[in-house]
């Protein structure tokens, strides 16, 4: 684990698979104490990381925003759920059968490829045939969501497209379900090892002693997707609380979010998303690297919406996943009309409820972000984050 010298254990929850690993129960017991022993304490801010974040990145990010919050009077603590892709993969890796493992990776070894186009003799017609199929099929895709408004730009369409027809992005689907399911599990039944679990029930015990406190979660991507778990839970275990709630370029797909709005909404006291506008996330790279960036040009968000979601209500699978964090679902009524998107474009239509990078629409509604990563490091978004946790939304 990463020196966390800075960052004291009464402030995080360290989860391996929704479990207890770099913390244990007695240190979440002992940050509850702590709580219990500062009566003036009115204010706890939770923090949810977002996806692909390692553990090293995930304190990291703690130890930045810890002062941010205790400067604004809050108490936080940080939910570090080890979700990076080497993470989760090397625990699917340890969590199945070898032989099932190498099959796996044989899969989308270079040598499989390498055998498809360079095969035997013999068999070239068929694999040849193949590769043209899904070559076709995957122009048919690109040129159906083009005359359907779904695309995502030329470039970015053309090689998520390419990735689905030959099933790699079937491998991004896969990683992306074993991030969330990390989440799904921090909610499991054993209070003693499910570290969401253990949260509320210690939050319960102060709460039915008569510390109540104004509760704000913030989530960036990812994270917004544990809230909705979060929310979903708290309804069992904190059926009296309310919660203010705060995205971050929230990856949680318009359908979750909606499904959470319907069951949960009267439980958010106070909302407030801020992301991108759409000509930014257009121009956000997947990645710094320039070979990646040249490829594929676009955003994370948009990376996601079009390979690593599955969208299980369409049964043409179409390959744009409305997402609660991106401009264009909310914008674009013509194209995106389904009752979901309507429903959480209702909601963020709200007065402030929508902060769309860059803007600055007065005290705790600014952001001068301009890259989907770059909202919890960026000074005037935090500054909004501060006013808000000091004077409300």
């Amino acid at each position: 684990m990463p020196d966390a010298t800075q960052l004291s254990t009464d402030h995080y929850l360290d989860l391996d698979d929704g479990k207890f690993a770099g913390t244990s129960k007695a240190d979440l017991d002992q940050l509850f104490t702590t709580l219990a022993g500062d009566p003036d304490r009115n204010t706890l801010v939770v923090h949810f990381h977002g996806g692909n974040v390692s553990r090293k990145e995930g304190v990291e990010i703690a130890q930045r925003l810890l002062s941010v919050y205790r400067d604004a009077g809050a108490y936080p603590v940080f939910f570090i759920w080890n979700s990076s892709i080497g993470e989760v993969l090397g625990k699917m890796r340890a969590s199945i059968a070898r032989p099932l493992w190498q099959q796996v990776r044989g899969i989308f070894s270079w040598s499989a490829f390498r055998t498809l186009f360079k095969p035997q003799t013999r068999a070239l017609p068929y694999r040849a045939a193949f590769a043209l199929y899904r070559t076709a099929y995957a122009l048919y895709r690109i040129a159906k969501r083009f005359a359907t408004g779904r695309s995502h730009g030329v470039r970015a369409t053309i090689v998520e497209e390419f990735l689905r027809a030959f099933f790699v992005a079937d491998f991004g689907f896969a990683v992306w379900s074993l991030m969330k399911r990390e989440i799904v599990h921090a909610f499991g039944a054993d209070a003693n090892t499910c570290g969401g679990t253990a949260f509320l029930l210690g939050l319960q015990q102060l709460w039915n002693k008569g510390w109540q406190p104004r509760i704000i979660l913030v989530a960036h991507s990812g994270g917004s997707i544990y809230v909705c778990q979060f929310l979903e839970n708290a309804a069992k275990h904190l059926p009296d609380a309310k919660f203010d709630v705060i995205f971050l370029a929230a990856a949680v797909t318009t359908e979750l979010f909606q499904e959470t709005l319907s069951r949960h909404g009267a439980r958010i006291k106070n909302f407030r998303s801020f992301a991108l506008k759409d000509p930014l996330e257009s121009k956000d790279p997947l990645d710094t690297n320039p070979l990646i960036a040249f490829i594929y040009p676009r955003s994370l968000l948009y990376f996601m919406s079009g390979v690593c979601e599955q969208e299980d209500r369409d049964a043409e699978d179409i390959g744009d996943v409305p997402l609660a964090g991106m401009q264009r679902y909310c914008d674009n009524q013509r194209v995106y009309r389904d009752d979901d998107i309507k429903a959480v474009r209702s909601f963020l239509a709200k007065p402030k409820y929508a902060v769309w990078s860059v803007e600055d629409s007065g005290f705790g509604s600014a952001s001068n972000n301009t890259t989907h990563v770059g909202f919890d490091n960026d000074r005037l978004t935090l500054c909004s984050l501060q006013h808000i946790i000091r004077k409300g939304f």
